[in-house]
C-alpha cells in the first residue's frame, strides 16, 4: 500500500494473497486501502463492494480488528449468499486499537454455500430429518441465512412470520 508503483512489492502482495485465499477458502481476496479504494483481488476480476462489506471494512479500518461479516446476498451474484471477513493491516511499527486507522484491509470473500452451510449441515449420526439451521429476526419474520435440507437454495429467501408461526423452534429461538 505504501508504493503502489513498485511491480516487485505488488507481485509479493499479490502471492500472499493467493496463498491465503487458498489456505481460508475463499472465493476471493481484495486488498482495500484505507479510503476504500481496491488495490487488488485475487483472483483479478469483480471488486465491488456491497453495502454491508462497507461497513465492515470501515470498523475494521477504525479499530485495527477483524470484522465478520453477516450470511448475506449482494448484487456481485445475487443469487449466491455470501460472507465477508475483514482483516485491517497496520502500518509498519504501529499496533491496532482504538483510535487507530489502519493502512488498508485484506476483504476475504466467502461462499457460504461452498464451505460453511456443508460443514452446519453434517449431522454426526444417520438421521432422516434432522438439521442445523441458522435464522435471523428481521422486524415481524424470522429469515433462514442457510439453506433448508428439504429446501435447497433457500438461503435468504426463505422469510416466514413469527405471528404465523409460533410453533417453529426458529420463532421460538428468536423470541426467547
Amino acid at each position: 500500500l505504501a508504493d503502489p508503483s513498485s511491480p516487485s512489492l505488488r507481485d509479493q502482495a499479490l502471492r500472499l494473497m493467493e496463498t491465503a485465499r487458498e489456505h481460508v477458502g475463499a472465493s476471493q481476496v481484495i486488498l482495500i486501502d484505507n479510503s476504500l479504494s481496491a488495490r487488488a483481488a485475487v483472483p483479478d476480476g469483480r471488486t465491488c463492494l456491497c453495502p454491508p462489506e462497507r461497513s465492515d471494512i470501515l470498523a475494521a479500518l477504525l479499530y485495527g480488528q477483524v470484522r465478520l461479516g453477516d450470511v448475506s446476498l449482494c448484487e456481485r451474484d445475487s443469487e449466491t449468499p455470501y460472507m465477508d471477513a475483514v482483516v485491517p493491516i497496520s502500518s509498519s511499527g504501529e499496533r491496532p486499537g482504538m483510535e487507530h486507522r489502519s493502512a488498508g484491509a485484506l476483504v476475504f470473500v466467502l461462499k457460504v454455500r461452498e464451505g460453511f452451510f456443508p460443514l452446519i449441515q453434517s449431522w454426526p449420526t444417520d438421521s432422516r430429518t434432522a438439521e442445523t439451521v441458522l435464522v435471523r429476526r428481521e422486524g415481524d419474520d424470522v429469515v433462514f441465512l442457510s439453506d433448508l435440507r428439504f429446501q435447497p437454495e433457500s438461503a435468504l429467501l426463505l422469510h416466514l412470520s413469527l405471528d404465523a408461526h409460533p410453533r417453529l423452534p426458529e420463532t421460538a429461538a428468536l423470541l426467547g
